[in-house]
Order: structure tokens, then C-alpha cells, then sequence
């Protein structure tokens, strides 16, 4: 069972995984660069269908988070966590950073010449523990930032169910004056409305329950958040636009406190 660490959280829903502004830290330089190589450096343990992205917004190119996750055997990390360690000064669990810093390599001899390596690796089935990376964490969260996080949920909530409405008045209008009513009651118990012609139902109980995918603004409302954080830091981000802001403006500003 290898040990997960450095994964960040991908969704506004994510309760379980930290920000990685929530883990600024100090450290000896000469370490930082020596932890970071050893990152950069470990074998490809799974291969992802598309790169990360930087949660600080730095504006790095996509490509260069890579799209791998990478192992020396015992740990196992994303390819973008050499970028976090290196470039935004996050700090990782004590026992890793000191697994790290004693071994000169995280690779088996040879992987990288390997043709083969890669599927057999893949036929050991090797299993995955994040319990540990997210207890760790779970005492170093910001609380101001999991308040923003259930925050902006709760306004995306609203604006979700607003257009759900607004699509459902209109799909139900349209569909009344294409077909046009019956004098027969729609039998949906407590329903006092007309059935569609050719039904038993009006055109309300007709389409079903609504349905609304939230995903175009849930993406935006994260990147708000993770925006907000990173300015407290000093850092501008490149992913947050005007207009995207303004849906997770919720309160104070967060504090230093990540």
C-alpha cells in the first residue's frame, strides 16, 4: 500500500483535500531544491488523461504540471508536486520530507530504459492510501478557507436552482403552446393543471425532474476561492476574471492564516 501525499483539492464539493496556499511554509533552501529533485524525480506509477493545473494560478503552462503520478515505492504524489515545493514554498508531512532527504534516488535501476516497465508496474496493481495525507492536513486547514469553500457552495446552490427555474418555465411554456391544453386534468396527485394532448400529464410532470449541470459555474466559483487566497499571499493570479470573482464575494477576506 503506498502512501498518498501533496494531493490537492479539484472541486468545490472536496471537503477531504487541502488547498496548497494552506501549507506555505518554511524551509532551508538547500533542502527545498533537494526535496523538489527528488520529486521531479520519482518513476510513473498511473497516467492521467489530461495535466493538472496550478492551484495558486501562476500562470505556468498546464504541460509542465504533467499528467502522471509518480512513486518511489513507498510514497506516491502527483507529477505538479516538484512545482508546489519548488516554486510556492509548500510544505509536505515530516516523515516524507526526512524519507526524502536520505535517499539519493526514488527510482528502481534501469526503470527509465524500460520499454516494458510502465505495464508491469500496471499488472502489480499497486494500492493507494490517502488517509494519511488527509489527517495530516486536516489539522493545518484554514478555517477561513473551508468557509469559503461551503460558502460558495451554497451561492452556486442558489444560482443553480434560479436557472433551473427560469429553463423550466420556459421548456414548460413552450411545450403548452406547441401541443396546447385538454380539458382533461393532469393526473399527478394535487396537480391542478390540464393534460397535454395525447397524455394523462401536463407538460410540467411531462418533463420530469429537472435536471442542471453546475460544473460552468462551480469551476470558476474554486478558482475564486484558491484567487482570494493566493492574493493574500502576494501572488496575483492569472485564472480569476471580473466577472467570475463576483460569485464567491462573500464576506471578509480571508486571513493569513494559511
Amino acid at each position: 500500500m503506498l502512501k498518498a501525499i501533496g494531493y490537492w483539492i479539484g472541486y468545490l464539493e472536496d471537503d477531504q483535500r487541502p488547498a496548497p496556499q494552506e501549507l506555505v511554509g518554511a524551509m532551508p533552501a538547500a533542502q527545498r531544491e533537494r526535496l523538489a529533485d527528488y520529486l521531479a524525480a520519482g518513476m510513473i506509477h498511473e497516467m492521467y488523461l489530461g495535466p493538472s493545473w496550478c492551484r495558486f494560478g501562476c500562470g505556468i503552462d498546464t504541460a509542465q504540471m504533467g499528467r502522471h503520478a509518480l512513486s518511489d515505492d513507498t510514497w506516491v504524489w502527483p507529477e505538479g508536486l516538484a512545482h508546489y515545493v519548488r516554486v510556492h514554498s509548500v510544505t509536505l508531512p515530516e516523515e516524507f520530507v526526512r524519507h526524502a532527504l536520505s535517499n539519493p534516488d526514488p527510482g528502481e535501476p534501469g526503470w527509465r530504459d524500460d520499454p516494458n516497465w510502465y505495464f508491469s508496474r500496471l499488472a502489480k496493481n499497486l494500492q493507494v492510501d490517502h488517509r494519511y495525507w488527509e489527517e495530516w492536513c486536516a489539522s493545518r486547514r484554514s478555517r477561513s478557507f473551508v468557509n469559503r469553500l461551503q460558502g460558495a457552495r451554497g451561492v452556486i446552490e442558489e444560482l443553480v436552482a434560479e436557472d433551473d427555474v427560469t429553463t423550466r418555465h420556459k421548456r414548460i411554456t413552450m411545450q403548452s403552446g406547441e401541443r396546447g391544453p385538454t380539458l382533461i386534468r393532469c393526473v399527478w396527485t394535487g396537480c391542478p393543471s390540464h393534460a397535454l394532448p395525447g397524455s394523462y400529464i401536463c407538460a410540467r410532470h411531462s418533463l420530469g425532474d429537472p435536471h442542471s449541470d453546475p460544473k460552468q459555474r462551480r469551476g470558476p466559483a474554486l478558482e475564486a476561492v484558491l484567487g482570494d487566497m493566493s492574493r493574500a499571499i502576494g501572488l496575483e493570479p492569472f485564472f480569476i476574471t471580473p466577472d467570475i470573482t463576483a460569485i464567491t464575494r462573500l464576506g471578509p477576506r480571508l486571513e493569513n492564516n494559511y
